[in-house]
């Protein structure tokens, strides 16, 4: 997957490269380079989605539900520890 992900970025960069030169007509359209690369990776991404039988967005919204809950936890853990560090310096001050 990852080598095949790298020649679709080739691609892509080949695509956007194109467009700069031509063109294409990109004025008159109102398009933006920018836009055509968002448009491929969506098409990417629907492929996939069709191909692997998988809902991506969930996954990544599930994973961006994980890693908050991780910074969430690590937050708090930071906290306890700053306030066990404070009671141990006031401690050894006395």
């Amino acid at each position: 997957m990852y080598v095949h992900t790298e020649g679709f970025i080739r691609v892509i960069k080949e695509i956007s490269t194109w467009v700069n030169e031509s063109n294409l007509a990109v004025n008159e359209l109102h398009l933006s380079r920018q836009s055509i690369v968002t448009a491929i990776w969506k098409i990417y991404q629907q492929l996939l989605e069709h191909v692997h039988h998988t809902d991506y967005k969930l996954l990544i919204t599930r994973s961006t539900q994980d890693m908050k809950h991780q910074v969430e936890e690590l937050s708090a853990r930071i906290v306890e520890l700053s306030a066990q560090i404070v009671s141990l310096e006031a401690d050894h001050k006395a």
